[in-house]
Order: C-alpha cells, then structure tokens, then sequence
C-alpha cells in the first residue's frame, strides 16, 4: 500500500488561533497600498 499525507496535514479553524481576523479582501487591498506607498517612496527618492 503507498504511503499517502492522510492525517499529516492538521487544519486549524479561526477560533483556533489568535490575532488579527481579516478576510482576503483587506489582505489584497493592504498589500496593494504597500506596494503602492514603496514604489511613491522609490520614486520621490530618486528625484531627490
């Protein structure tokens, strides 16, 4: 019989772990800002 990841992965639930509950959303709409607030902070730099 081939070994197989059956009971090797454990999925955890939101109550599960503690911290900052955020839905996918905001995760994407944070990290385009970042990206967005990096590359203005790039820019004004290079015309200093």
């Amino acid at each position: 019989m081939p070994a197989t990841g059956a009971g090797l992965i454990r999925f955890y639930s939101e109550s599960d772990s503690p911290g900052l509950k955020m839905g996918p959303y905001w995760t994407v709409v944070l990290a385009v800002a970042f990206v967005a607030i990096i590359l203005v902070l790039n820019l004004l730099t290079l015309n200093a």
